[in-house]
């Protein structure tokens, strides 16, 4: 994915996620002034309900796919201040602008293009890379283990 004339690798696509982020470290890498980010009233909540900044919002163009089947559009991305091995996270809303459908097993995203249907894949070992180093230090143990949760009982309530 190519956001403000710079490609970026490490994006992740969450169709679960409701906006796209972009992380800070990614938004100074790219040189953007930060006079550039528009003021943002609300917070972001992580994966264990806890508060995420907003520094702003900022709307770059992003191209997606090669030529002759590319496709563009402007994204507004969130931008947090948070530890992340992605660069990016792409929730609905981008997805959406590009007429982009995802598959998360096969990496794939395919898009309208004026001429055709684009595609992207996602690159395995990249992935694996990224997934790891989420799993190493503070991250690690800001992640809950799943046995603290039986929703067996749960389920059996919702069923009667």
């Amino acid at each position: 994915m190519i956001i403000s004339d710079l490609l970026k690798k490490k994006v992740l696509v969450d169709n679960g996620i409701s906006a796209d982020i972009l992380y800070h470290h990614a938004f100074k890498q790219m040189g953007i002034p930060e006079d550039r980010l528009k003021p943002f009233d609300s917070h972001l909540y992580g994966f264990l309900r806890n508060i995420v900044p907003v520094e702003g919002s900022v709307e770059l163009p992003i191209w997606i796919g090669s030529a002759p089947h590319h496709s563009f559009a402007m994204i507004v991305f969130l931008v947090v201040k948070a530890q992340s091995a992605y660069n990016t996270i792409l929730g609905r809303p981008g997805p959406n602008l590009l007429r982009a459908i995802t598959s998360a097993y096969q990496q794939k995203m395919k898009f309208i293009t004026p001429e055709g249907i684009g595609d992207v894949r996602g690159y395995q070992i990249e992935s694996r890379e990224c997934y790891a180093m989420l799993l190493k230090g503070k991250l690690a143990a800001e992640s809950f283990p799943i046995e603290m949760f039986d929703l067996r009982d749960e389920a059996q309530v919702m069923r009667n």
